[in-house]
C-alpha cells in the first residue's frame, strides 16, 4: 500500500541507522566541546529523519533548556523522550532540572526519585532531590539527603554550598557561615556560596560585610542573578529604594527558582511601600505569596491542621473542664520562665530585643521547649489537651523538667538569670503553660489587629502549616481570630500573671512602657534594655521576619500602616473588630 502523508513515520532503513548514529555521536562531541548550537542543529537534523529518537530528543531538550532559555520548549521533548525510554535515568534527571529551571520544583522532586531509583549510586542525582526538596518546602527531608550526600562525598562544594541555605532557613547562621566558606575554599570559582554568604551576612545585619562580599563576586559574576538580588537587597536595607526597585525588576526577566521568584517580588514590595506606591506593594505580595502557595509541596491538610487544634483547644477550655483539673503542687525548685506571647508581626521581636539586654534575663528566641513538652504529652492517654486535667505528681515534674531539659541545653541561663521564652504561636498553648507553670509571668504583645494581619500578609515567612495562613488576607484572619479568641477564653478562665504590652507605646514612649515591664516582672530598671540596636547588633541570629527592623533605631512608619491599604482591610473589619475593641483600639 502506497504510503500517504498521514502515516507514522517509519524506521529509518539501515544505511540511514548508521548515518543517524554518526550524526548523533557527533552531536555528543560538539556538546562536550560546548558548541551547543551546532549540536542542536544536528540532533534537529537526526530528528527530521527519525522522530522516536529519543536520545536526539533528551539532548535538544537540555540544550533549550540550558542554554536557550526555552525551559517549556525543552520540557516537552524530554517527556517525548521519556515516553519512548521511560527507564533511562538521566532523562528523568533532565525531566527535574527542567522543572526546577520553570520554579516547579514540587514536581521535579518525583522525576530526581524516579532517577535515583534507576541508579541509587549516583552522587549528582542525589544532589539534585536535595535542591528540589529544599525549593519544594521540606527542608528536613532535604537536609537528611544532603548530609548521606557529604557523607560519601564530603568536599562536593555544591552539597556544601546547599547545606548552607538548608541551615540559614532553620536558622542555623553560624553553622550555615562555616559550610558556606567550606564551599567558598573548596571552589574558589564557585559564585552561588559568594551570593548566599551575602544573604547570611544581611540577615545577621552585616551589612557592610554582605555589601563587601557582594561585590567581590559581582566583579567576577556581574550577570549572577543570585549576587545580583543579594545586591538589590542591600540597596533596599540602605534605604536606596529606588535604586533596588530598579535591579529587582531588571532581575525578574531571567529564568530562576521559585523561591528566588517569590523573594524578589517581596523585596519589590517592600520597595513599593517605602516609596508610598501602596498599589504596586500590594500587587507584589499577593503575586509573592501566590508563588509561595504554589511551592507548598505538603498535602494542604498540613495546613488546616494548626486550625483544628486552635479548634480542640478552644472547646476543650471551658470554666468547668479546668476547675475538675487534678490538684499537682510544683514539686521543683526551677524558678518559672516569663513567656513573650502575642501573634506573629505584633512586636514580639522588638519587645524580646529590649528586654534580652537586661543583665537578669536570658533569651530563648522561638525555642522547641513548649514542642519538646508536647511531644511528650502527645503519648500519653488522652493526649493533649485531655491528659492536662488528670496529671500527677510525676507527670507533672516529668513535663517541667522536658521543658527545662530543653531550655538549658539552648541557653545559659544559670544562677539569678530568668528565662525569656519568646514564641508568638505558644499563645496557642497558653493553657498548657499556665497547667505547667503557675507562677509564671506572661507578656503578650498587642498591635491593632489590621495592622497585624496586614504585616504577616507583607513578611517573607518560612512557609509552615502556621506561616502559610499568612500568604492571603482571608486565610491570614481567619487564623488571627482563632489564635485571638483562644488567648481571651485562657484570659477569662485561668488564673494568668499576664502583662499586656502594646506595640505602639513601645515605639512611642520605649522607657515608660519598659518600665511598667519591668515593675511587672519584679525586676529593677536598667537603661540596657533602651539599646535595643547594640543589642540587636550582639546576637548572632534573629530567626524572624523582623530581624531587619530590630536592627534599626525605633521607626514609627509602621503604626496604623493598615489605613494606606484600608480598601484591601475593609472586607475583614466585622471580623476583625471583636478584637479591635478587646485591646481598646478605634477601627
Amino acid at each position: 500500500m502506497p504510503k500517504t502523508d498521514k502515516e507514522s513515520p517509519k524506521a529509518p532503513p539501515p544505511g540511514g541507522a548508521t548515518s543517524l548514529r554518526a550524526d548523533f555521536h557527533e552531536a555528543v562531541r560538539l556538546l562536550d566541546a560546548g558548541r551547543w548550537e551546532a549540536a542542536a542543529q544536528l540532533c534537529r537534523g537526526v530528528l527530521a529523519t527519525d522522530p522516536r529518537h529519543s536520545q536526539a530528543l533528551h539532548m535538544l531538550g537540555r540544550i533549550l533548556v540550558d542554554h536557550q532559555d526555552q525551559a517549556e520548549a525543552g520540557l516537552q521533548l524530554i517527556e517525548q523522550a521519556l515516553a519512548i525510554d521511560p527507564g533511562h535515568p538521566a532523562m528523568h534527571d533532565a525531566r527535574g532540572q527542567a522543572l526546577l529551571r520553570l520554579a516547579r520544583p514540587v514536581e521535579a522532586v518525583p522525576a530526581f526519585e524516579r532517577a535515583l531509583s534507576l541508579q541509587p549510586e549516583d552522587i549528582r542525582l542525589r544532589h539534585h532531590l536535595g535542591l528540589a526538596l529544599r525549593d519544594a518546602g521540606r527542608p528536613q527531608q532535604a537536609e537528611i539527603v544532603v548530609r548521606e550526600t557529604l557523607a560519601r562525598q564530603p568536599q562536593a562544594p555544591g552539597l556544601l554550598n546547599n547545606l548552607g541555605v538548608l541551615l540559614m532557613r532553620r536558622g542555623d547562621l553560624a553553622q550555615a557561615q562555616r559550610v558556606l566558606e567550606q564551599a567558598q575554599a573548596v571552589a574558589p570559582d564557585y559564585a552561588e556560596p559568594y551570593a548566599n554568604l551575602a544573604l547570611l551576612y544581611e540577615q545577621q545585619n552585616r551589612l557592610e560585610d554582605a555589601v563587601r562580599i557582594t561585590r567581590q563576586g559581582l566583579q567576577r559574576w556581574p550577570e549572577h542573578i543570585a549576587l545580583r538580588f543579594a545586591e538589590a537587597r542591600c540597596q533596599r536595607r540602605r534605604g536606596e529604594y529606588q535604586d533596588a526597585r530598579e535591579s529587582l525588576l531588571a532581575l525578574r526577566q531571567g529564568s530562576m527558582t521559585a523561591k528566588l521568584e517569590s523573594d524578589i517580588e517581596y523585596e519589590l514590595g517592600q520597595c513599593a511601600d517605602a516609596l508610598g506606591d501602596t498599589a504596586a506593594a500590594f500587587r507584589h505580595f499577593t503575586l509573592a505569596n501566590r508563588k509561595v502557595r504554589e511551592s507548598w509541596s505538603l498535602p494542604v491538610a498540613a495546613s488546616h491542621a494548626y486550625a483544628e487544634l486552635l479548634n480542640t483547644l478552644d472547646a476543650r477550655f471551658t470554666r468547668e473542664w479546668v476547675t475538675h483539673w487534678s490538684d499537682v503542687p510544683v514539686a521543683d525548685a526551677q524558678q518559672d520562665p516569663v513567656f513573650i506571647v502575642g501573634f506573629p508581626r505584633s512586636g514580639t521581636t522588638l519587645l524580646d530585643t529590649m528586654l534580652a539586654a537586661h543583665p537578669q534575663l536570658a533569651l530563648l528566641e522561638e525555642p522547641p521547649t513548649v514542642q519538646a513538652v508536647l511531644e511528650r504529652l502527645h503519648t500519653w492517654p488522652g493526649g493533649y489537651p485531655d491528659a492536662l486535667a488528670t496529671l500527677m505528681p510525676a507527670q507533672h515534674a516529668a513535663l517541667r523538667a522536658a521543658y527545662f531539659d530543653s531550655a538549658h541545653a539552648l541557653s545559659d541561663a544559670s544562677g539569678r538569670r530568668r528565662i525569656l521564652d519568646k514564641s508568638p504561636f505558644n499563645t496557642a498553648h497558653v493553657g498548657l503553660i499556665q497547667r505547667l507553670f503557675p507562677a509564671a509571668h506572661i507578656l503578650f504583645a498587642v498591635r491593632h489587629p489590621c495592622d497585624v494581619v496586614l504585616s504577616c500578609f507583607m513578611s517573607n515567612f518560612e512557609p509552615n502549616s502556621g506561616t502559610l495562613h499568612f500568604t492571603a488576607l482571608d486565610t491570614g484572619v481567619r487564623l488571627y481570630c482563632r489564635v485571638m479568641s483562644l488567648w481571651l477564653a485562657y484570659v477569662e478562665i485561668l488564673p494568668l500573671r499576664y502583662c499586656p504590652v502594646r506595640y505602639e507605646q513601645l515605639v512611642d514612649t520605649p522607657a515608660a512602657e519598659l518600665r511598667r515591664v519591668l515593675d511587672f516582672l519584679g525586676l529593677p530598671w536598667s537603661d540596657s534594655v533602651l539599646d535595643h540596636v547594640t543589642a540587636a547588633g550582639k546576637r548572632s541570629r534573629i530567626p524572624t521576619a523582623s530581624y531587619a527592623q530590630v536592627g534599626r533605631p525605633l521607626y514609627r512608619e509602621a503604626r496604623y500602616r493598615w489605613l494606606r491599604y484600608a480598601e484591601h482591610l475593609q472586607p475583614f473589619l466585622t471580623q476583625l473588630r471583636p478584637f479591635i475593641k478587646a485591646f481598646g483600639y478605634d477601627d
